[in-house]
């Protein structure tokens, strides 16, 4: 099922298993995990050692500018 067929992005997945099933119907089919404590750990990027894989980008958090770089 194409993106334009869809009815409604308003509803709300209640369970791993309808973005599951989401998937399949749009033909993009995700595989997800209760447990995301995996997240939590180190990750190595060059010399850098970061203390997890969790980050907000700018645009994300909406304090970025209109082009996508980090406002103030």
């Amino acid at each position: 099922m194409a993106l334009q067929n869809m009815k409604s992005w308003e509803s709300k997945l209640n369970s791993i298993e309808e973005l599951e099933s989401m998937g399949r119907r749009l033909d993009l089919p995700v595989k997800a995990i209760e447990n995301v404590s995996v997240l939590a750990g180190p990750v190595k990027a060059g010399n850098l050692r970061l203390p997890n894989s969790l980050c907000v980008h700018p645009m994300e958090g909406a304090d970025g500018d209109s082009d996508g770089s980090p406002g103030e």
